[in-house]
């Protein structure tokens, strides 16, 4: 069995790196998409601690709530895996579906 760590806090992502965040959004459809599925760190913006990250295949009834069409605005505390290798984070988010 693979162990997979969890993403440490004196560690921050890095540019092109595979991130599942945990969204606090009100919207219910905006919530669900981001809490299971997997972006990409495309940019950091240290001044405000912010982090771009991309998506593929967003929904069109939530689509206007991402910026440029596929990315959204998360702050690090909102990041709560990350890795270099997208693999890692499908088996969590298989777990997670699975209840494993």
């Amino acid at each position: 069995m693979k162990y997979l760590k969890t993403f440490e806090r004196n560690k921050n992502p890095q540019i092109g790196d595979y991130v599942i965040c945990q969204e606090y959004d009100t919207n219910d459809d905006i919530l669900k998409f981001i809490n299971n599925n997997i972006g990409v760190l495309v940019e950091i913006n240290n001044d405000h601690f912010n982090y771009l990250i991309e998506y593929e295949n967003i929904p069109n009834n939530i689509i206007s709530y991402f910026r440029h069409g596929n990315q959204r605005q998360m702050t690090l505390g909102e990041i709560i895996h990350c890795s270099d290798n997208k693999e890692d984070l499908e088996l969590i988010l298989n777990a997670n579906k699975y209840n494993i």
